[in-house]
């Protein structure tokens, strides 16, 4: 398994879109449907009406000066992302999995 992932917005896959707005830049077209997929949009057969891509890294392969830059900056940034999620969503559930094995577990503790 690697770390690249496609997020399908179309009329198929497992999770229901319940609403769609954009909170910075334009918007992407509303959907029905959400599908993740472990892959590179360049390798999908189906596309559905939009993708996004996105990625998971391992510090384990950076060095120990890299790792401490990282870690200086990801509170701030995550502090900004759920304040800004909150500002604009503020009935949005916000979950964490552990690995991408464990997401759906994640999601249903909300749902």
């Amino acid at each position: 398994m690697h770390n690249h992932y496609s997020f399908i917005g179309g009329h198929e896959g497992p999770w229901r879109v319940s609403r769609c707005h954009a909170i910075v830049g334009g918007p992407v077209d509303a959907v029905q449907r959400l599908n993740v997929v472990n892959s590179p949009a360049s390798q999908l057969s189906k596309r559905g009406t939009w993708v996004l891509q996105g990625f998971t890294s391992n510090v384990r392969y950076a060095e120990r000066h890299e790792i401490a830059q990282l870690r200086a900056r990801q509170d701030l940034l995550f502090e900004k992302i759920i304040n800004s999620i909150h500002a604009h969503a503020p009935s949005a559930k916000i979950c964490f999995n552990t690995n991408p094995g464990d997401t759906a577990e994640a999601v249903n503790r909300w749902i």
